[in-house]
């Protein structure tokens, strides 16, 4: 009862038990903001197991109370398994339990918001089931994180119990901190899409193309190794703990359609000092490429090519002739690169050689050297970084051809048909010697053309319409007349390989496979 102004207390206060009256608990009856007279205020009815002289009255600061002492009334009943402290994500669900001994028991749970000194009366229904039973259930929100549980026993005679408080920790839906990033890759390339989430208890991950689960990608990071066409599309990350589900923001993967050759190959015989094949190549763009390099001699017996080199070792090199990696025997560890970029394995221990590195923009030559009797050696150039920055865009291969050898030169062309300038050159190199030297080269170089098996092109000598691509190449120009080949072909994705021979006696030769306008 609330007054406002003088209270005046007259007359008879009688106590029932409706809501488990407490030993030692204070209950309001009056505030006023005036005076206060007491006349004489009593107690009259109690509850069962009560008497009159466990109540006092108490006045304070405006308001008046009564009380009953420690001790009186009923005994309580005895709370033998007091509700423990739980946890729950947002959205899930909470219980607490309490046990008590005793006949025809009742209970009443009460919650304490965090912060707050008040606790208020539970309801079943909404949020909580059970309030009114020995277990509460309790449907999480983020604004329950804290929050304070208890229970009041009570027995049929109005003795009364009050367990011991248990506290709620409600976590949170899973954040994603760091989103995926739009990417746009070469085909053959390996993509990585990476998600960072936090959130409370284990998080797991699905990633999605396109809406649409992708099998086996739940982890924080998805590799997609040497993507495809079928691989662009945008991808979510869905990440999810037991409040919930966040999902990444989309990125997108773009496929530079781009034709662009991704490894290059040189197979004809090798020795050592003059007779050291050489396979040069050129990077264009900016930026840096990494590379895999192979020297590849014993392993070449098992491709029926008897006369190979038994021990080679390689070095690659720029154009002012510095070295820039070197390898005898190939270590083991590369064996995983090797299936990456699709080159085929090696055999352990094997006496082959290759290795890794990174190189900027500018021409380069492999060196393949066989300290043996001159025979047959494969020098592979692999790109391994297959990134959008840099490109292999020609390769040729000089060396010593014996002859009626036939001496083939490679590359692989990925995404769209390409064109390429070949050329199988012997009288036109012959300036460039040092000393100039007619007789040193192969008189007449003939030069076929081949797409995986398929034959796309041939030439003895070539002709002058071929001329006009020599410059936009930038391969050097031929004598008119000359007995060199060359041709221009639209190549489609896959292999290409020329294949050339000489004819008129042995000596040097240039294969050259150069990208075309």
């Amino acid at each position: 009862i609330i007054v406002d102004g003088d209270l005046t207390l007259d007359g008879v206060v009688n106590i029932t038990n409706a809501g488990g009256l407490i030993a030692g608990h204070d209950y309001e009856l009056f505030r006023w903001t005036g005076s206060l007279t007491d006349n004489g205020l009593t107690i009259g009815t109690v509850p069962t197991g009560f008497s009159t002289g466990d109540f006092a009255f108490s006045f304070a600061n405006g308001r008046a109370y009564v009380a009953a002492a420690p001790g009186s009334g009923p005994p309580p009943p005895p709370i033998t398994t007091q509700p423990a402290a739980a946890s729950a994500n947002v959205g899930g669900t909470a219980q607490f339990t309490t046990a008590a001994s005793g006949p025809g028991l009742t209970y009443q749970w009460q919650r304490k918001a965090a912060g707050s000194s008040t606790w208020s009366i539970l309801a079943d229904g909404g949020a909580y089931a059970g309030a009114t039973s020995a277990t509460l259930v309790v449907t999480t929100s983020s604004a329950m994180n804290g929050d304070e549980f208890r229970v009041i026993v009570s027995a049929p005679d109005g003795g009364s119990a009050t367990s011991s408080t248990a506290t709620l920790t409600v976590g949170g839906l899973p954040s994603i901190t760091t989103q995926p990033s739009a990417t746009t890759a070469v085909i053959g390339s390996d993509v990585t899409f990476t998600v960072v989430a936090t959130g409370d208890g284990l998080l797991s991950y699905q990633w999605k193309r396109n809406g649409a689960n992708i099998t086996g990608a739940t982890s924080a990071t998805l590799v997609l190794n040497s993507v495809q066409g079928g691989n662009a599309g945008t991808y979510t990350c869905v990440v999810t703990n037991v409040a919930g589900s966040a999902t990444s923001d989309p990125a997108t993967l773009t496929l530079d359609t781009t034709p662009r050759i991704i490894n290059v190959s040189c197979l004809a015989s090798a020795g050592a000092g003059d007779s050291t094949l050489v396979m040069g190549f050129y990077i264009s763009g900016t930026g840096t490429k990494t590379l895999l390099i192979r020297g590849i001699g014993p392993e070449l017996a098992g491709y029926s090519i008897p006369d190979h080199v038994p021990d080679p070792s390689i070095a690659v090199y720029d154009s002012d002739g510095v070295e820039f990696a070197s390898n005898n025997d190939w270590n083991s560890a590369l064996a995983a690169d090797f299936l990456r970029v699709g080159a085929f394995a090696l055999g352990n221990g094997s006496k082959d050689a290759a290795f890794k590195v990174t190189l900027g923009p500018g021409l380069y030559t492999v060196h393949l050297v066989n300290s043996a009797p001159i025979a047959r050696g494969l020098i592979e150039v692999y790109d391994f970084s297959r990134d959008t920055g840099t490109r292999l865009t020609n390769v040729s291969c000089r060396l010593a051809m014996n002859p009626g050898q036939n001496v083939i030169l490679g590359t692989a062309v990925i995404a769209n048909s390409r064109s390429v300038l070949a050329r199988a050159v012997g009288p036109g190199i012959a300036p460039y010697l040092n000393p100039p030297n007619p007789s040193a080269v192969v008189q007449d170089p003939h030069l076929r053309a081949y797409s995986g098996a398929t034959p796309i092109g041939v030439n003895e000598d070539w002709e002058l319409p071929t001329r006009a691509y020599f410059g936009a190449t930038g391969a050097f120009d031929l004598p008119d007349g000359s007995k060199d080949a060359a041709l221009r072909v639209v190549v489609p994705p896959g292999e290409f390989t020329i294949h050339a021979t000489g004819n008129g006696g042995g000596g040097i030769a240039l294969i050259e496979i150069y990208e075309s306008p």
